[in-house]
């Protein structure tokens, strides 16, 4: 089941094609994090959903010399579950996050606040609930 949609609360997605340490990925969706600290980034789960949350998640390329980083964490319904830490010049991190009998799941992002922070966009490649 596709997350490509409209239903992501807390950040404007934009559906498009991104390029991510150097490679493209045409199905995406982007939102620029800019210098705020803390993104909470919140999906509502339908009922009878399956029971993985499944994506590449990574940061669009800037330009070259600049890097930028961030932390994700990942939360179901309200208990933390895991994390990764990305830079903007490293590939995407795949993820996959149990989301079984879950009625949210959100992602916090939490920006490094360095010289290149007001350039980070967040990349969510084919983000899918998936058995």
């Amino acid at each position: 089941m596709s997350l490509l949609d409209d239903k992501w609360k807390g950040a404007d997605f934009r559906q498009a094609p991104v390029t991510v340490n150097g490679q493209d990925y045409p199905h995406a969706m982007s939102t620029k994090l800019g210098c705020v600290r803390t993104w909470n980034i919140s999906y509502p789960l339908p009922q009878g959903h399956p029971r993985y949350f499944k994506a590449l998640i990574g940061l669009v390329d800037l330009k070259p010399g600049e890097v930028t980083g961030v932390t994700y964490r990942y939360i179901v319904d309200g208990q933390e579950i895991d994390g990764s830490s990305v830079s903007s010049d490293q590939p995407p991190k795949q993820i996959t996050i149990s989301v079984d009998s879950a009625n949210f799941f959100t992602i916090v992002v939490t920006t490094d606040n360095g010289k290149y922070c007001d350039s980070a966009t967040m990349a969510l490649v084919d983000p899918e609930l998936a058995d």
